[in-house]
């Protein structure tokens, strides 16, 4: 039996005493699981990734500074990203009366996550409440089983509970994208149905976008724009009449000329030619033609019209604009006290990192992602793809929704970044709707599907217990030496050595070395190493020498180690030549850098006397 999206009924129904205690009980269980996945022993491993860490840090000084406007890093200005993450973790200090802490970062992430969950299952029972232009109104208890099964599949998402319980900020777009997209959706759903603009709804919806530029910058408009706006435009496409062959044929040809010129003109003669470049752009190749095919069906002047008429009245462009202007009112203030140029600085190594133009690799890498960071929903994402496709049930505003955010987040993503994971932490929320509404659709209407609640709850609750257990207990059994944690605690008495002059890092950057010394770390090395320019510049052994003529203390280096435990890539001749002794400083705890490549050794570097 095939598949429908909602329920026939000839009237909406008025929430029932059952009902009612079905959203208590999805509450009660969706509140247990998530105290069980993201909070139990938040802070059971040290830092250990390098945003975290980087996060905390700037929080922490910027709240000792009593600074809100600018954040810092070894009191120079760090804008790699806008304050809201940071400013989260201060209130939550000030809340709990001490620093910013371990602590502190990961209960807003953890809190955050749930918040994400949370708005999931009450935005994921609307999104999916057809209207009466179609005629379709969906049954209450498929709606509840869309919310639920939406939540639960989030919930249990592997990249989505890492992102919740360690320090990256991708974490808190999840609750403002998906809040702002349900407004926005709202917005479109009055509109049809009064012709008139809920600017209520409207306002919501720019709010959040605010908030979300304010959390990552430019790029995280990417899902509040697309998946609404985007859905409108794919709503009207796919409206009968459809378009002739002819056109949609002359659309795909578009569309897969304009994706091919823009690769060719981007790489130029070093077009990749290994297979997987190349199939990254078949890729986007692909969906360009798509995009265009189903853009031919707004070609005619109605259909524009229309079009325009949607747009007016749910206001994308205030959706986009009013963050933009705030984000540029913050950069005006920070310019204000630390001056223009330094902001162009400061920004300047994040946009080069961060913005990468067509870089072939980036959608696979997005795809492979996508295939298991859902966890449950990637699954369920791949059954709905195929359920789709075999079915064909009649698109509804909210499927349009779903797959708008889907997929134009991922061509968006594959086009301007470089494939990192935690970039798609804002399109785990529509994987786990497009997973919520086949398993509803599933329950509903298959007689085979008898055993697939049982089935489903065995997944969700082994997920949710194996991955509590990882966060809370696993990771620091088996993972203790990727956080420096440990090892500063056995370092105590050196650390509070009064001779001890200066901490520094050879050749690496580790934001977790400097929040557990409490104390800036010098760079030695080269002055271009990634992340060196966007913290401070860079060190020499000569000054290390110059400083050390003067004083009769010592430096703590942390240096990569060789096979044989000695300073790598010749330091310690390099130190020797520049008339320093140096000595290892024995330790039981061991911290490993280079994703986990590399040992780090401490040396206690002082002048040959």
């Amino acid at each position: 039996m095939p598949l429908r999206l909602g329920g026939y009924c000839s009237e909406t129904l008025r929430p029932s005493t059952s009902s009612r205690t079905r959203i208590w009980r999805d509450l009660s269980i969706l509140s247990l699981l998530g105290f069980v996945v993201f909070f139990i022993r938040p802070t059971s491993h040290g830092l250990t990734n390098w945003q975290e860490a980087q996060r905390v840090l700037v929080a922490r000084e910027m709240l000792d500074a009593n600074q809100w406007l600018v954040p810092t890093s070894a009191g120079q200005a760090y804008l790699s990203k806008p304050p809201a993450f940071y400013w989260a973790q201060m209130a939550m200090a000030r809340v709990m009366g001490h620093r910013v802490g371990e602590l502190e970062l990961r209960l807003v992430v953890a809190l955050c996550a749930m918040a994400g969950v949370l708005l999931t299952w009450l935005a994921a029972k609307d999104i999916f409440q057809d209207d009466a232009d179609d005629q379709l109104v969906s049954d209450q208890r498929w709606r509840a089983d869309v919310g639920l099964w939406s939540a639960l599949s989030l919930m249990t998402g592997v990249l989505f509970v890492r992102s919740g319980r360690i320090g990256e900020l991708d974490i808190m777009l999840v609750p403002v994208v998906v809040g702002g997209i349900w407004a926005s959706v709202h917005a479109w759903r009055y509109a049809r149905k009064n012709h008139r603009t809920a600017f209520g709804m409207v306002i919501v919806s720019t709010i959040a976008a605010v908030a979300a530029v304010m959390t990552k910058g430019p790029p995280a408009l990417l899902a509040p724009l697309l998946a609404p706006f985007g859905a409108m435009a794919l709503w009207i496409a796919l409206k009968p009449p459809e378009p002739s062959r002819t056109r949609k044929i002359a659309g795909a040809l578009a569309g897969t000329l304009v994706s091919l010129t823009a690769i060719i003109i981007v790489h130029r003669s070093s077009l990749p030619a290994d297979p997987m470049s190349l199939a990254g752009a078949a890729v986007l190749i692909a969906i360009s033609a798509t995009l265009g095919w189903l853009a031919a069906g707004l070609t005619t002047t109605t259909r524009a019209f229309e079009l325009f008429r949607v747009y007016s009245r749910t206001h994308p462009v205030a959706v986009a604009i009013v963050p933009m202007a705030v984000l540029l009112g913050w950069f005006k203030l920070v310019a204000a006290q630390i001056g223009a140029d330094a902001v162009a600085q400061g920004t300047a190594y994040e946009t080069a990192d961060n913005l990468r133009l067509l870089v072939l690799l980036a959608p696979i890498r997005n795809l492979e992602a996508m295939s298991y960071g859902a966890g449950l929903s990637s699954i369920g994402t791949i059954i709905a793809i195929i359920w789709l496709i075999k079915d064909r049930p009649r698109f509804t505003p909210g499927l349009c929704v779903v797959l708008s955010w889907i997929v134009l987040s991922f061509f968006a993503l594959s086009i301007l970044g470089k494939g990192v994971p935690r970039y798609l932490t804002p399109v785990w929320p529509a994987m786990a709707m497009l997973a919520g509404v086949w398993m509803a659709s599933a329950l509903r209407d298959l007689k085979a599907a008898k055993h697939l609640p049982r089935t489903g709850w065995i997944a969700v609750i082994v997920l949710a217990l194996s991955q509590s257990w990882w966060y809370s207990m696993g990771r620091e059994q088996s993972y203790a030496f990727r956080s420096p944690r440990s090892l500063f605690k056995e370092l105590e008495p050196v650390l509070m050595d009064p001779k001890l002059h200066t901490i520094a890092t050879a050749a690496f950057h580790a934001p977790a070395i400097e929040f557990y010394v409490d104390r800036p770390v010098q760079i030695l090395g080269d002055p271009n190493m990634p992340g060196s320019s966007a913290i401070r510049p860079s060190l020499s052994v000569a000054d290390i020498a110059r400083d050390l003529e003067t004083s009769q203390g010592f430096w703590l280096v942390f240096a990569r180690a060789d096979q044989a435990g000695q300073p790598a890539a010749g330091l310690g001749d390099e130190l020797h030549d520049a008339n320093l002794d140096w000595s290892i400083v024995p330790t039981k705890a061991s911290f490993a850098i280079d994703a986990n490549r590399s040992n780090a050794i401490v040396l206690r570097v002082q002048h040959q006397r």
